[in-house]
């Protein structure tokens, strides 16, 4: 009888470590599996604040050139009026002279 009791305690301690060295490979691969996320997650934090950078960057030159064009066309503006104007005046000239002859 004592020969099954302790073959029933070996059975379950052999059963024991099994489960036991199971579950130390598996805690071993879950912190692996939980570095390389972590490391995945660093890096695509990083990645997505360069983008973020960039971006602010691009609106930043957007609205810069998109200022500059504005004031290229009022300047575009006022050359077409002054060219307006002399070329009216050019006519006027053209015209007196020629009542002038």
């Amino acid at each position: 009888m004592w020969l099954a009791v302790v073959l029933i305690n070996v059975t379950i301690a052999v059963g024991c470590f099994y489960a036991a060295r199971r579950i130390w490979a598996l805690r071993y691969r879950l912190l692996r599996l939980e570095q390389r996320i972590v490391l995945l997650e660093r890096r695509v934090d990083r990645l997505l604040r360069q983008t973020t950078q960039v971006f602010e960057r691009q609106q930043i030159r957007t609205y810069n050139l998109k200022h500059q064009y504005l004031r290229l066309q009022i300047q575009l503006e006022q050359i077409r009026k002054i060219l307006a104007l002399l070329s009216l005046g050019l006519g006027i000239w053209r015209g007196r002279r020629r009542r002038q002859k």
